[in-house]
């Protein structure tokens, strides 16, 4: 049973929409699912070549004691990039 209601006038059958709508969800599930793994990827690459766990990164980066090079900011963005998707999925989640 789905979780989403569709509520007011609508010239569709609301329960096809409500059905196309969790189906819309599953699939953004599934993309987010498989960004994910590739994000784990990328961190794994990260943290061996830098010996250093997310946490640690985070604290060095912050206070600016790693320096410039393009890694560790392309290595910040993707962590912001991992959260966003984990907070989209939780919430998507939510309503199938």
């Amino acid at each position: 049973m789905s979780k989403v209601k569709i509520i007011g006038d609508t010239s569709t059958d609301k329960e096809i929409l409500e059905e196309k709508i969790t189906d819309l969800i599953k699939e953004r599930l599934v993309a987010i699912k498989q960004q994910l793994l590739e994000i784990e990827s990328e961190l794994t690459f990260y943290t061996k070549k830098y010996s250093l766990n997310e946490q640690e990164f985070l604290e060095k980066f912050t206070n600016g004691t790693l320096g410039d090079d393009e890694d560790y900011f392309m290595w910040e963005g993707t962590l912001n990039i991992k959260q966003k998707l984990v907070k989209e999925q939780e919430m998507l989640s939510e309503l199938v």
